[in-house]
């Protein structure tokens, strides 16, 4: 099911292929759509060619219609030939065709799939922590009509699953207005501060292409980005790992953590917090970073003002926190109700579990562990 299809249009974007515009202006906060999975792969049904074997003849057309990776897709064909040739079977003209089948299935979902999460958001006993996702929860899923939206390392648009939408939907939501013409776009990075050469390096390894948005296009605003974001790394090198060399080494995030790192963040005092928040917000908003994850660093500036005893300030960055989540997401996902629930009972998170909020939105270097899958994790 789409959502206001008055709204967009999809239609050729130059060397980036298909690409979704706005037809008229789009205020911040609007539901531009939302779609139901055309292929879903959960618990339940792990095998993709198995799932996608169900789809009618038009499903199965419009799967194969969607981007690939080119270069991943031929890696894939060559690695199966070499195979049969090793093993010197033949293989006929029939079975040929069924293999590339198989493998062009393979490509587009690998290349077009989203991380979901179809469990309901909750608290973490004993943190207050806001958990949006379990194990036994994950799934990914083929959106026909999203998977045409376009990246961009500042995007327009965020995308989030939403279970209490015709029985589980994707959504996609404008971050800001949108002018009429313009591409509505998303991002398929995990790591949203991440710098330009690691950005360039992950999109073309996963995707197959160079981004040339507007802070990937060089020139004095790509400079301003680039100086602003080694900053706010520098500073957060200093104070989560002073003698790790990756920030993601010291959190644990591709690796065992670093305890003596993880001592020092818990011993990192209120002041200290609220100042190294603050400035990741702050340079967020320079960015034009705007959405889920701004959201929950305010939710962490809230806790911590409220830690503090500032509870006029806590009032006031928790309701910035609720309004940007409600813009990315919709009054009725059930992320939007959690932080809304939260903020009308002043339950913010406490202590400890503020930071360890904050160090999972730090930024952090590129998990090459989802190669084969899309990056475009939102918030959901």
């Amino acid at each position: 099911m789409l959502s206001n299809p008055m709204l967009f249009e999809v239609r050729q974007a130059g060397i980036k292929g298909f690409g979704i515009f706005a037809r008229q202006r789009i205020a911040r906060g609007s539901r531009i759509l939302s779609e139901r999975p055309l292929l879903l792969v959960d618990q339940k049904e792990i095998n993709i060619l198995a799932a996608a074997s169900r789809l009618s003849k038009a499903e199965l057309d419009t799967l194969l219609g969607l981007s690939v990776n080119k270069a991943k897709r031929e890696s894939l064909w060559n690695l199966v030939d070499a195979l049969f040739q090793s093993a010197q079977l033949p293989l006929s003209k029939k079975g040929r065709r069924s293999i590339q089948q198989r493998r062009d299935i393979l490509a587009c979902f690998y290349n077009n799939n989203f991380a979901l999460s179809l469990s309901p958001p909750h608290r973490d006993d004993g943190t207050n922590t806001i958990n949006t996702a379990t194990k036994t929860s994950a799934a990914r899923g083929v959106f026909p009509t999203i998977a045409r939206l376009n990246h961009s390392c500042i995007p327009n648009a965020q995308g989030n699953f939403n279970r209490n939408v015709d029985e589980g939907s994707f959504t996609i939501h404008a971050l800001r207005e949108i002018a009429a013409g313009e591409e509505i776009t998303v991002s398929y990075l995990h790591d949203e501060l991440a710098s330009h050469e690691e950005r360039q390096h992950w999109l073309h390894r996963v995707y197959g292409f160079w981004c040339q948005c507007g802070i990937c296009a060089g020139g004095d605003e790509a400079h301003r980005s680039h100086k602003r974001r080694q900053r706010l790394r520098d500073e957060l090198s200093k104070a989560f790992a002073p003698t790790t060399p990756l920030l993601s080494d010291s959190l644990g995030l591709s690796g065992p953590p670093n305890t003596a790192a993880v001592g020092n963040a818990a011993q990192m005092d209120i002041s200290a917090s609220r100042q190294l928040v603050n400035l990741t917000i702050e340079t967020y908003e320079q960015e034009g970073l705007v959405g889920g994850e701004l959201a929950s660093l305010y939710g962490v500036a809230a806790a911590l003002a409220d830690s503090a005893g500032d509870h006029g300030e806590a009032m006031r960055l928790g309701a910035r926190s609720m309004e940007l989540e409600r813009d990315a997401a919709g009054e009725d996902s059930p992320l939007y109700q959690m932080r809304r629930q939260s903020f009308e009972s002043m339950q913010f998170d406490q202590g400890g579990s503020s930071l360890s909020r904050f160090a999972a939105a730090a930024p952090k270097a590129q998990s090459s562990e989802d190669d084969n899958a899309l990056s475009y994790a939102p918030w959901t």
